[in-house]
Formats: structure tokens, C-alpha cells, sequence
């Protein structure tokens, strides 16, 4: 009695989001590009496909959602007097060691994150 309507659910469970998903390379007719000039006038910058901002030490996850904001508050919230200047911090002193792998594995570092990527 209940079969016809499970069977129903689990096919409308597994197939409904499936029917919305876009393949690799193809974009919907609603999906606008990046504005990757308007991020880089904002002072980001593209670093392994990461938008950051060296100066504000921040990285956008969506830089869509992003400039999807109001301009005239992205203006003021990246102007750099609106912000205290710090310094980064300088890279670590590394062992020969250390120094040869961190050299090997082509790692950058981020110093106002303290970290190498």
C-alpha cells in the first residue's frame, strides 16, 4: 500500500537535485561572470584561485556575494584610511633543512596570515 508513495519519494529525493545541477564548463544563462577588475580595483588579489586582500589580511570565499554588495560601503569598507597599517610578520628562520623542503614544495609565505602555502 505504501510502496507506490516510497518508491515515488526516494525517486523525487534522488533525481530532483540532480536535475539542477549544472556539468563541469557549462553556465546558466542567470550565472555572470566574475568581475575580476572591480576585485582587483578593491585591492584583491588572485592568489591559487583565492581572492585576498594583502592589506586588509582577509580572503572572500564568494567574491560574488561580495560585489554583489553595496558599492558606495565597498568603497568605505576597503579604503585603506578606514584600517590601521600593520606590518607583516617576517619569515621564519629556517634549518638548511627545513629551508630545502619548504624550497622543494614551492611554498609561499603569507606573513599576515603566519602561515606557508
Amino acid at each position: 500500500m505504501y510502496a507506490p508513495v516510497i518508491l515515488i519519494a526516494i525517486v523525487v529525493f534522488l533525481v530532483w537535485p540532480m536535475l539542477g545541477n549544472k556539468g563541469p564548463g557549462k553556465m546558466s544563462s542567470e550565472e555572470e561572470p566574475l568581475d575580476e577588475a572591480r576585485l582587483r580595483a578593491l585591492g584583491y588579489m588572485n592568489l591559487h584561485d583565492r581572492w585576498v586582500h594583502p592589506s586588509l589580511r582577509l580572503w572572500t570565499p564568494d567574491p560574488k556575494s561580495l560585489l554583489k554588495c553595496d558599492k558606495e560601503q565597498l568603497e568605505v569598507f576597503h579604503n585603506s584610511e578606514t584600517w590601521v597599517e600593520f606590518s607583516a610578520p617576517d619569515k621564519p628562520f629556517l634549518s638548511p633543512d627545513v629551508g630545502r623542503v619548504v624550497r622543494e614544495l614551492q611554498l609561499t609565505w603569507f606573513g599576515w596570515l603566519d602561515a606557508w602555502f
